[in-house]
């Protein structure tokens, strides 16, 4: 729900809907759910002591839930993002070219074509 805001933040001047408690949409209780299937939980709350508590997650044998709080105002980034023209017209970017934009030859700079990669 937080990339629902942020889209809705971007491109629809802050109007927000079906993105939070406020607007009638919220989240399941994982741990709840996880538990009544006898399922290990975790509940990350905050960055402190965040790598140990990942690498314990990941040695975890068989299946464990692993909830991570995120801040209400996170903001994700590099994010697969469309771009609003000047005549708030919307375009789709490639995968390759994420949020925040690079200049064209600077992406370009970065890319690895295929001719490229046959000459290795």
């Amino acid at each position: 729900y937080i990339s629902i805001r942020q889209t809705q933040a971007n491109f629809f001047n802050g109007r927000l809907t079906a993105s939070s408690r406020d607007s009638g949409v919220s989240m399941p209780d994982f741990m709840k759910i996880a538990q009544a299937f006898d399922l290990p939980v975790v509940k990350i709350k905050t960055q402190q002591n965040l790598k140990a508590e990942i690498e314990n997650v990941l040695s975890t044998k068989g299946p464990i839930v692993c909830e991570v709080m995120l801040n209400n105002n996170y903001i994700f980034s590099p994010k697969l993002s469309s771009e609003k023209l000047p005549d708030g017209t919307m375009i789709s970017k490639p995968l390759e070219d994420m949020y925040p934009f690079l200049s064209c030859n600077e992406l370009e700079s970065n890319m690895i074509s295929i001719k490229d990669k046959n000459h290795e």
